[in-house]
């Protein structure tokens, strides 16, 4: 999903980009049966710590986060900034 291209333009041009579609790529389409929005939280952290982005988020914060993408309240340019905002 987060590297994909058309026309041999990268899709999701940047870390962000490509962190927001994991997220939202796991926490909307419900790929396993139990565990999809804490898949899409985990693999998202873990795809930013492998390219040297930390986060200066509670856990609160972000389960609150992953919920409002699951249930379709943020856009991924929402969740874009918030990621961008608490960059250390």
């Amino acid at each position: 999903m987060p590297y994909q291209t058309f026309g041999g333009a990268d899709l999701f041009p940047n870390i962000y980009d490509k962190a927001v579609r994991y997220l939202f790529g796991f926490a909307t389409n419900q790929v396993f049966r139990d565990g999809n929005k804490r898949t899409a939280a985990i693999t998202m952290l873990v795809f930013l710590h492998f390219n040297d982005i930390e986060l200066d988020i509670s856990s609160s914060e972000l389960a609150q986060v992953t919920l409002d993408v699951a249930n379709k309240k943020l856009t991924e340019e929402q969740v874009k900034q918030f990621l961008i905002k608490h960059t250390i």
